[in-house]
């Protein structure tokens, strides 16, 4: 039994670099399909990236797990963003975690947005489609 599951993630976000207008960033991302079954593990982790603007760094981290009595698929993500005066820094300014299961032979999208709760302002949109299939 092996399941494939193909997370396909766009990230966004938009800087306010000061004093300068609002500016719109996109970054997309796609990932090779995670292989969850008998021979690779019930669970498979997977994590990603993304730089914006010098300031703004987004971390997303998935946690994905196939369920063999009826071939489910858990996703478990957070997001994280942090902001400062690079990309390095550690000021994680928003957080948003949550889950979503998809049936066998289905797609769909996980959608959310973290807000940069500390300054305001920033944030960072997912845009997460899954397709669990063999």
């Amino acid at each position: 039994m092996t399941q494939s599951t193909s997370p396909q993630r766009s990230t966004s976000a938009t800087t306010k670099p000061w004093p300068v207008n609002h500016r719109d960033y996109t970054r997309s991302h796609n990932l090779p399909p995670v292989i969850i079954g008998t021979k690779t593990g019930y669970t498979q982790k997977v994590s990603f990236k993304a730089e914006v603007g010098g300031e703004i760094r987004v971390e997303v981290y998935l946690t994905l797990t196939l369920r063999p009595s009826d071939l489910s698929v858990l996703v478990d993500y957070q997001v994280l963003l942090f902001e400062r005066t690079s990309t390095k820094t550690k000021d994680l300014d928003g957080k948003i975690e949550g889950s979503r299961r998809f049936y066998k032979d289905t797609d769909g999208h996980i959608k959310n947005t973290v807000h940069n709760t500390d300054e305001g302002g920033d944030r960072a949109a997912l845009d997460l489609r899954v397709v669990n299939a063999k």
